[in-house]
């Protein structure tokens, strides 16, 4: 009876022990972006952009509108520690037309930290590291109700993502962000000109359907201006995005992009030269979802429910062990004879 009230304690102590290595070592350990991560989604969405090549043969049809679709993949090439190399990698197509060079395919190199998804300190060799800062390809697992700061690769700088509010998607509870930022591009966009010829202004301003009033102002103000015209470019970038808190993971996503162009030295409303709004789709959408839910599964359960498990069949054990153990043992037969003679003797 001794010997297996001392083996219960020790299996209890021993779940008890396991149970708390679980959920305090184990499981926070792995609450990180996974070092297989290969994770690509699909939007749709419309480009509106110059062609500025037909605005330099003087056509009048140089505004394209095409349908897009874009293949986005965020990979890690490799980790050390709580840190990450990863690849964001974007290629647009479409069916009815050629999309800009600048826009057919991107790829950004970030090193992140693999909890908070934010940009650290370059620490490969390898020199094509963008050297960003905040948030750069996902949310942080455990995303709290709060604003974070967001990076933006055309510009090279910070925006504000804010909180929204909670709401549910596909059956999962999510936080809502949103995030809008206006900056200046540091050089015109791939293909774009750097400055315009004074011949091609009314053109230009016909073509976009620049109002009646601001192509008078351009008239009158031709004759005071350099040639070419500098030009000079700017951004705006609003996104929103529905994230799972405890995983991090973005369900669910809408981009929409405008880039302008200015004139230099004249006070004119910037003009918009290209439009792009994107969004998933449902497939990536419910691909997401899946995912987010399989992840906050597979945390509940080694979190959550196995280390109480844990925990309560090692008391179990250990007070059943106890009790065992402090349980007087009964007499032998050899101590009841022994008892026998000597209250007969006395």
């Amino acid at each position: 009876m001794r010997r297996w009230g001392i083996t219960l304690a020790v299996a209890g102590v021993l779940m008890l022990v396991a149970g708390a290595v679980l959920r305090f070592v184990v499981v926070p350990s792995q609450q990180m972006l996974p070092a297989d991560t290969n994770d690509s989604v699909s939007y749709t969405g419309t480009l509106t952009t110059l062609d500025v090549a037909a605005l330099t043969r003087g056509s009048q049809d140089a505004v394209v509108q095409l349908p897009v679709t874009v293949a986005r993949t965020l990979k890690v090439l490799d980790t050390s520690g709580d840190n990450a190399l990863v690849s964001d990698t974007a290629t647009m197509e479409s069916a009815q037309g050629t999309v800009p060079s600048s826009l057919a395919r991107t790829q950004y190199l970030y090193t992140v930290d693999r909890v908070t998804m934010e940009a650290v300190a370059n620490y490969t060799d390898n020199s094509g590291v963008t050297d960003a800062k905040g948030l750069v390809v996902g949310f942080p697992i455990g995303t709290e109700k709060k604003s974070y700061t967001g990076w933006l690769a055309e510009t090279g700088t910070t925006g504000t993502i804010k909180y929204v509010r909670e709401g549910q998607l596909k059956g999962l509870t999510v936080y809502q962000f949103r995030g809008t930022s206006t900056q200046a591009l540091p050089a015109p966009p791939s293909g774009a000109p750097a400055a315009l010829p004074k011949s091609q202004l009314p053109g230009l301003a016909q073509a976009i359907g620049l109002p009646a009033a601001m192509q008078q102002q351009l008239a009158q103000a031709l004759g005071a201006l350099p040639d070419p015209i500098p030009l000079t470019y700017g951004l705006t970038q609003a996104d929103s995005y529905s994230v799972e808190p405890d995983t991090g993971v973005i369900v669910d996503m809408t981009r929409n992009t405008r880039i302008t162009v200015g004139l230099a030295g004249l006070p004119l409303q910037p003009i918009p030269v290209m439009t792009l709004g994107l969004n998933y789709e449902p497939a990536s959408v419910t691909a997401m979802a899946d995912k987010a839910d399989n992840a906050r599964t597979d945390m509940m359960l080694y979190g959550t429910w196995l280390p109480i498990g844990l925990g309560v069949a090692g008391l179990a054990f250990l007070a059943v062990g106890i009790v065992m153990l402090r349980r007087q043992p009964e007499p032998t037969s050899s101590e009841h004879d022994e008892h026998r003679v000597e209250v007969t003797t006395g």
